[in-house]
């Protein structure tokens, strides 16, 4: 059956209460759902619930299963979905989608706008200003539906890797938390040690000020992934030819970005590169300070504070670390066993969580190519013919 949403479905949307009267908003209440809260599955929370007060002043609230698609904010927002789990207010930045539910599985539409997605930039292309897309675009979507035991039987397929995901999800957040506590006790417990010192970071870490020579890889300083090859970024190369002026680094050194540092934009050097003049390299002195430790203590919050705190520039657009400022910021430092054996415990998370993050990138991988199977019609799923009717 090919048909529009609007053939099978209401669409609605909200309304944002006024937030000068403070009563409309609190901790507990209906859950007011904004493009930021949906997240392409089911909504179970929101970071905003509406109070009664507000409810009783119109505020639209829709049931459990509707279908929630974000209008407005630019192409990475537009065509972002959600389903409620529970009845919820939502903003005027978003379509819900009361769907006739004899006709339509509201988890199968779910499932269909996600593979979809991409079809949404063709109705924001044609927005005056902003991309955006209206009701009326909602409305017109096409639709390919096959009879509604079929649906569910594909929304089940769907959602058992969806259950996979999420659980190596769940187990990989937790991996990062404890890793996250450990490590943050760790250094509160280094910093309130009456008996440790702190020493200046200009004696532990010297410059690099290298220019390279050879044919070498450009590599990258990221926020959450640390130095990698620029090319594993899948950005294009912005680079110039003349790299003439451009700084060496070997294993073992630490590169930040100088403008970025008090964000945690740095890390270990892995192989022998370059990066951007615009970076700074540093040389742990082996006898004093484990690379790793360093490392691990400069991504600490503690630490990004008083980055932030010796940055130089008018704005945080402007501010940046270089290594004279760098060099008299002092940190505790406990002696190289203990350096080792904390670096190793996060290494060893850290590795865990690489491990899980590739797990759940190919099983995403692997639905993906499923889904494109299933809900163009290239593999027809079985189900018992005395199961639901054609729509």
């Amino acid at each position: 059956m090919i048909t529009t949403i609007g053939g099978i479905a209401t669409v609605g949307s909200g309304s944002t209460p006024s937030r000068i009267d403070i009563e409309n908003f609190g901790q507990t209440g209906t859950p007011w759902v904004k493009t930021g809260d949906l997240t392409n599955s089911w909504v179970v929370t929101t970071a905003e619930k509406l109070t009664p007060h507000a409810l009783r002043k119109g505020v639209r609230v829709f049931p459990q299963n509707t279908v929630l698609v974000a209008m407005y904010g630019g192409y990475k927002q537009i065509g972002r979905t959600g389903i409620l789990s529970s009845p919820s207010a939502v903003n005027q930045a978003i379509s819900a989608i009361q769907v006739d539910q004899s006709l339509v599985m509201p988890e199968y539409l779910l499932h269909y706008l996600n593979h979809n997605v991409e079809a949404w930039k063709r109705f924001a292309a044609s927005s005056r200003k902003d991309p955006n897309i209206t009701r009326r675009d909602v409305e017109s979507f096409p639709l390919q539906l096959p009879t509604i035991s079929e649906q569910r039987k594909i929304a089940n397929i769907l959602r058992a890797w969806d259950e996979a995901i999420g659980r190596l999800q769940i187990a990989m957040d937790l991996i990062r938390s404890k890793m996250l506590d450990h490590a943050t006790r760790s250094f509160e417990q280094m910093r309130s040690s009456e008996d440790r010192p702190y020493v200046r970071l200009g004696d532990l870490l010297s410059e690099r000020v290298e220019v390279s020579t050879t044919s070498l890889p450009l590599l990258s300083v990221t926020q959450h992934r640390g130095v990698i090859r620029q090319a594993a970024e899948g950005r294009k190369d912005s680079s110039t030819s003349d790299r003439s002026r451009y700084k060496r680094v070997m294993p073992g050194d630490i590169a930040y970005n100088t403008m970025r540092m008090w964000q945690g934009a740095s890390g270990v050097v892995t192989e022998e590169g370059i990066v951007s003049p615009a970076y700074t390299v540093v040389t742990p002195k082996a006898r004093l300070i484990d690379p790793n430790f360093a490392a691990s203590l400069f991504k600490d919050k503690r630490t990004m504070f008083d980055f932030e705190r010796y940055s130089q520039g008018l704005t945080s657009d402007t501010w940046n670390l270089k290594y004279p400022a760098f060099a008299e910021i002092c940190v505790p430092l406990p002696d190289l066993e203990s350096q080792r054996s904390l670096a190793n415990y996060l290494d060893a998370a850290r590795q865990e969580i690489s491990l899980l993050d590739r797990e759940i990138e190919l099983l995403k991988e692997q639905k993906r190519g499923l889904m494109q199977k299933l809900l163009t019609g290239e593999i027809r799923v079985t189900v018992d013919p005395t199961e639901g009717a054609a729509p």
